[in-house]
């Protein structure tokens, strides 16, 4: 169902994050950064949600963008 889909896809995007950031740097990620994981998994639940919503990818591409930006 939907909210199956959207904690996978949340967790792939954190997944995916994890490994670009600390697992191909070989770097061990501090507890502030493991906390920044899980909102990376946060944002990708809620830009499944957004995705399923509008029925689009674009409004969630701009919202990562926004987010990429902002940070």
């Amino acid at each position: 169902g939907p909210a199956r889909a959207w904690v996978g896809s949340g967790l792939l995007f954190g997944a995916y994050h994890y490994y670009v950031n600390y697992l191909v740097a070989g770097r061990v990620p501090t507890g502030a950064e493991i906390l920044s994981l899980l909102y990376l998994v946060a944002l990708g639940m809620l830009l499944g949600a957004i995705a399923a919503k509008t029925r689009s990818l674009l409004p969630s591409l701009i919202v990562h963008a926004v987010n990429n930006v902002t940070l």
